[in-house]
């Protein structure tokens, strides 16, 4: 997993620790992922609801809004059944707001399936990629999950060239379909992390 996005997060924090309340900007610059980037820089994937969010002030003077989440289904770093507990950047604490462009919106009773970043060290997570980190669930009218992407706020931008860039579509908007090539992308991404450990020099080669 590179750490892109939890790069993100601490400029995110020190902005808002900086600037106060911000005054909102149209939207966030972010590269562009697809399903398979967005996987490897997870070091959580989890389906669930969330059960509550309540905005706070940390410390440092910014505002966050703390998820609890139920999970569901887990793909990598958590089990079903677990009550996940996050903190994202931005929320409403009294009179006083932080708005982060393109950063997801949590309500309780989402039923969601989170790519999350490990915590920063004030336990500040960020969706990977910002919205293209966070699948919303609704059943259609003939009952089938579908899976759908809330980008709104978020300017996209090719990697190779920095130009604006569409969406990266889903493999399938059907979850029973997804959720498979998902789960696919995840064991070959394990595998890929766990060849480069073992062909990583051991500490003491290393200082030779």
């Amino acid at each position: 997993m590179r750490d892109v996005d939890l790069l993100i997060a601490r400029i995110v924090l020190a902005l808002a620790v900086i600037l106060g309340m911000p005054k909102p900007a149209a939207a966030s610059t972010v590269e562009r992922l697809d399903l398979p980037q967005v996987t490897s820089r997870a070091e959580q994937i989890v389906r669930g609801r969330v059960l509550s969010t309540t905005a706070e002030r940390l410390a440092e003077g910014v505002i966050v809004t703390r998820v609890e989440f139920l999970v569901s289904d887990a793909l990598r770093g958590a089990g079903a059944g677990e009550r996940l507990v996050f903190r994202v950047p931005g929320g409403e604490v009294g009179d006083e707001g932080l708005r982060i462009p393109g950063m997801p919106r949590f309500t309780a009773d989402d039923e969601l399936v989170l790519f999350l970043t490990r915590p920063t060290a004030l336990g500040v997570r960020v969706p990977v990629g910002l919205g293209q980190g966070v699948l919303r669930l609704r059943r259609d009218a003939a009952g089938v999950l579908r899976v759908e992407r809330d980008l709104g706020g978020v300017d996209l931008v090719d990697p190779a060239d920095g130009e604006p860039a569409d969406p990266q579509a889903l493999p399938s908007d059907a979850w029973d379909v997804l959720r498979p090539l998902l789960a696919r992308l995840v064991a070959d991404d394990d595998a890929r992390r766990a060849a480069a450990r073992d062909e990583a020099p051991a500490p003491e080669d290393a200082d030779r």
